[in-house]
């Protein structure tokens, strides 16, 4: 269930995200974590502008 619930966060989070900053782009490489058991990016440098 906290698997479950933590995908869900995650799609409204990012997609808030996406609608709020239409203009988010990523700049930069991106920076996998180093870890097995806790997927994801360690860094993901991006620029972020508000929308007009």
């Amino acid at each position: 269930m906290g698997a479950g619930l933590a995908r869900l966060e995650a799609v409204v989070g990012l997609r808030t995200l996406a609608e709020r900053f239409p203009a988010l782009r990523v700049t930069g490489a991106p920076v996998r974590r180093d870890l097995r058991t806790l997927r994801g990016f360690e860094h993901l440098p991006v620029t972020l502008r508000p929308a007009s």
